[in-house]
């Protein structure tokens, strides 16, 4: 099923030692989770399958299993390097974080994690990166106002389609409302929170675009996306999140591209490249 296994593993190998070794140094501990899960409805994304008259999920989405798995009220500033399925045997592989809990207050954490992506992409050698920084919860205030249904308004949005909110039989003040939001894109939003972790991280890769959305439904309001501006690749992204009343904020980079991008800066391990 993967051709090349060998040499793309000493590549995400590569990747993901500089990462492991940061990750590390800012006192985040390593976590592993099992790769096979009894089903429940907390598990977000992996492949079902039945064993035993029972349900399973493989390699489901790390965020939702690492909550699924917590059993007591604690601080945890965890990482992982998983590879994560999403209805399909073919999974891609990433590493992140979550910080959940503790004394640090949400905004303090959103701008830390922020700020080691930004590390982490500068020791990859990965120079070309826009961090868009969007919130959830203006959206489901419009939704919410006007009554509208939430996933054709997220469809849209998604699709970055104007010409679909504007064919939408809605109240012409929700409509005007949904497209002045899906527009707004600038280095500033008139939200405090949001502007005041942009004026932290004080950097031009910050970007306020309301059009961000990320899929999983845990996400309680602030999301970010980090992408490439000229080969146009996801690199990853992550959000806010509420478990057990805590503040909690999480990322996830696609290590696929990541090793893609650094072999371009960083050079080709030549243990990795040979094609015997």
């Amino acid at each position: 099923m993967y051709k090349d296994t060998v040499s793309n593993s000493f590549k995400l190998g590569r990747v993901t030692k500089i990462i492991r070794d940061m990750f590390y140094e800012l006192d985040y501990s390593e976590i592993f989770l099992p790769a096979m899960d009894r089903y429940s409805p907390e598990l977000r994304g992996g492949l079902k399958t039945a064993f035993n008259n029972e349900f399973y999920v493989i390699k489901p989405d790390v965020t939702s299993h690492l909550l699924s798995s917590i059993i007591k009220e604690e601080e945890l500033k965890v990482f992982y390097v998983s590879e994560v399925l999403d209805g399909t045997p073919k999974g891609k592989w990433q590493i992140g974080t979550e910080w959940i809990g503790g004394k640090v207050v949400l905004k303090d954490k959103i701008i830390e994690q922020i700020l080691t992506v930004k590390a982490i992409l500068k020791a990859l050698g990965i120079a070309d990166f826009m961090i868009d920084i969007g919130s959830l919860r203006k959206w489901r205030e419009i939704i919410e106002q006007y009554h509208l249904d939430k996933k054709t308004v997220y469809e849209a949005i998604e699709k970055r389609s104007i010409s679909a909110m504007g064919s939408m039989n809605i109240p012409g003040k929700a409509r005007g409302a949904l497209m002045g939001l899906l527009q707004k894109r600038g280095k500033t939003c008139d939200d405090p929170f949001i502007d005041g972790i942009i004026g932290a991280v004080n950097d031009d890769c910050m970007m306020v675009d309301f059009g961000t959305l990320r899929h999983f439904d845990y996400y309680d309001d602030i999301v970010i996306e980090i992408y490439t501006r000229n080969h146009g690749k996801m690199l990853g992204g992550g959000g806010q999140y509420v478990n057990r009343g805590q503040d909690c904020f999480g990322f996830a980079l696609d290590l696929g591209v990541l090793s893609q991008l650094a072999s371009e800066t960083l050079g080709n391990s030549q243990e990795g490249d040979s094609n015997d």
